[in-house]
Parts: C-alpha cells; sequence; structure tokens
C-alpha cells in the first residue's frame, strides 16, 4: 500500500477514535461499544478495524490525560509560589497599603490557580 493510503486510513481511524472518546465519554472501548457509537458515522468502520481505532483510542485518551495531569502539576506549582510570595510579606514589618494589596493580590492568584487545576 502507498504511503497517501495508509496515512488516509489512519487519518480515519484517528477520527473514529476522537469521535468515541467525545461521544462515549468514560466507556470502555470494547468492539461492541466502538461498533454502537460509530454506527452513526456515514462510513462505519468494519469489524476488522476496531483493534487498529481501540488502538489509536487508548493513544488519544494516554496523551489527553498526560496533558490534563501537566497543566495541573504546572497549574499547582505557580499557586505556591504566589502562596509563598504571600507569606514572606504577611509578617508586621509589611503593614503598609502596598504590602497589604501584594499579600492578598498573591493570595488571590493563589486561590484561582487552584481553583483551575482541581477544574481539570
Amino acid at each position: 500500500m502507498s504511503t497517501a493510503i495508509e496515512e488516509a486510513i489512519q487519518n480515519r481511524y484517528a477520527k473514529y477514535a476522537v469521535k468515541f472518546a467525545n461521544d462515549a465519554p468514560g466507556m470502555m472501548p470494547t468492539d461492541a461499544r466502538l461498533a454502537e457509537v460509530l454506527a452513526g458515522c456515514a462510513r462505519p468502520p468494519k469489524p476488522e478495524e476496531l483493534p487498529a481505532i481501540r488502538q489509536l483510542l487508548n493513544t488519544y485518551l494516554d496523551g489527553r490525560e498526560s496533558k490534563g495531569r501537566d497543566t495541573r502539576a504546572a497549574l499547582l506549582e505557580r499557586a505556591e509560589f504566589y502562596a509563598t510570595k504571600a507569606q514572606q510579606f504577611a509578617g508586621p514589618e509589611h503593614a503598609g497599603e502596598a504590602q497589604r494589596w501584594y499579600i492578598a493580590y498573591n493570595r488571590d492568584m493563589a486561590r484561582e490557580l487552584r481553583q483551575v487545576a482541581a477544574s481539570l
């Protein structure tokens, strides 16, 4: 088979995988479920195509999960940075208006970043 045909087939399988992930979140991709969810496609997959689609689906889901973890970890790391800054300026020696604003700003940023991370 030519490379262009192989790429077109892989592209079609990838689209099936994304459709299944979006239309049936959390469902295990068994042959029956894949066939059921993808039955409404203009060209439903053939039974012999399901293992290749399932492999691409697992790869897609693993990538999506790892992205969420990386983003969540980065947000939590940044939240800790802001929380640390707020704690550094929380002592009585930093009692001016500008310092109180700076402390409040850093606490708010840490709180908001934690909320975003929790929503992922």
